[in-house]
Formats: structure tokens, sequence, C-alpha cells
């Protein structure tokens, strides 16, 4: 059975996603880059559930509400299911807009995690910081090496994951950005 792999994001596997205003699109594509169309693309903030279907371009567009942190399901026959949590956030919120690799830190209750320590690293480079009181972490990632991020908080185990490639999100307009949601176990 082929799969949507997993392409080194905390909550994305294999796509990459873009936002217009509260218009959150979904390239769906394996780590070869093929576009998968066909993909049922769910995706559920607070109880308010909206889908679509990827086109021949692997490409989904769905309405959701900024500042909720949603949950993603994406089926497909033949592919495993994928599961994950995004939040769509307003740019002006962020401290430095440039990041390329910004996420939200939550624990099982959803509570943002303040002051948890983040370290992404490369061949090339290092990005160490903490977490803000909204959980949001701004980093940069470098997209052509492998990559590694470690978050440690107090009280939760480490969160550690390698990823070799990077479908970088990127919005068409400044106004609002899709962010992954990592939740942290204790």
């Amino acid at each position: 059975m082929a799969q949507i792999e997993d392409c080194g994001l905390p909550i994305f596997s294999g796509f990459s996603i873009e936002c217009v205003e509260s218009n959150v699109i979904l390239n769906v594509q394996d780590t070869n880059g093929n576009l998968i169309d066909g993909a049922n693309v769910q995706i559920d903030c607070a109880g308010s559930i909206a889908s679509a279907v990827s086109d021949v371009n692997g490409c989904v567009r769905i309405l959701i509400k900024p500042n909720l942190v949603c949950d993603v399901t994406i089926t497909k026959a033949d592919y495993q299911q994928y599961d994950g949590k995004i939040m769509l956030v307003p740019e002006s919120s962020l401290a430095d807009p440039t990041k390329n690799f910004v996420f939200r830190v939550q624990d099982n209750g959803g509570i943002p995690v303040n002051g948890a320590a983040v370290s992404i690293t490369s061949l090339v480079h290092a990005d160490n910081g903490s977490t803000n009181s909204s959980g949001i972490f701004e980093g940069t990632i470098e997209t052509n090496y492998t990559n590694n991020l470690t978050i440690t908080a107090g009280g939760f185990q480490p969160f550690n994951q390698q990823f070799e490639s990077f479908i970088p999100f990127e919005c068409e307009s400044s106004d609002f950005r899709v962010i992954p949601v990592i939740t942290l176990q204790v």
C-alpha cells in the first residue's frame, strides 16, 4: 500500500500549504513531488467542518477560521490516512514574518506551552530559541539540507524530528499564515 509519506514536517505529510486570507490551499503531493488528485481533505475547527477533494493538480481550497487549532484528516484509497493539526494566524501577530518555519507548541489539553526550548540544526546552520506566551516559535530551516528539530519543556517528553526535505508554507497574501501545531506528551 502506498502512503502519503512524511516529508519531515511535524504536522503536514507530503503536501504544502499556502493561505489566502482565510482560505487554506492544500497542495497534496507525495515525497517525490507527484501531485495526488482525488485525496479527501477534511478540516475541523472547533466543530466547524469543511471538506474538499484535491483536483488533478493536487489542489484543495478550504475556508477556515483564524486563531483556532484545527484538525486535518487526509484520506485516499491505497494511501495511509493522515491526521494532524494546523492553525491559521495573522501575519501581523508574528514577531518576524521573514522566518520560514513557524509552528505552535501545545499540551494535550490544547494549552500553549510558553518557554519551550527549540533547536533546529542542519549541516549549515543552527537556530535556537523558545516559544512565546502563545506557544509560537518562529525559526528558520535550511530547505536543501537535513534538519533536526528538538523541542524540550519541563514536565514533557522531548520532541525530536529529523526531516530530509521541506515543503515550505507560503502565503499569497501577507495577511495570514498556516502553521503546524505540535502537541507535547507528558
